[in-house]
């Protein structure tokens, strides 16, 4: 398979996954809560891009890109699954 497929396939496959993280966190929300629900998304996906650096030997960030790497990581890393799990309580996924 060609670089074109392989990125039209890992697209799919991340698409496909990001469209669960609202429908599994309402239900994991009903049963833990949203803290634990919310830093559990945190901490799965964490490992997982950890796993992923380590296996494509990824350069560190330099000086100047760690500032803005933190900024944008508040946001996505806490922001969205955080706030994303305490709207669960209110709302199903699927409102």
């Amino acid at each position: 398979m060609d670089n074109r497929n392989k990125g039209i396939v890992y697209g799919l496959i991340a698409v496909a996954g990001f469209g669960l993280t609202l429908p599994m966190t309402s239900l994991l929300v009903a049963h833990v809560g949203p803290i634990f629900a919310g830093l559990g998304r945190v901490g799965l996906a964490g490992a997982v891009a950890i796993v992923l650096l380590l296996m494509t030997k990824t350069k560190f960030p330099q000086k100047n890109e760690i500032l803005l790497l933190s900024m944008v990581a508040v946001g996505v890393v806490f922001g969205f699954p955080l706030l994303s799990s305490f709207a669960m309580m209110e709302l199903k996924a699927s409102n």
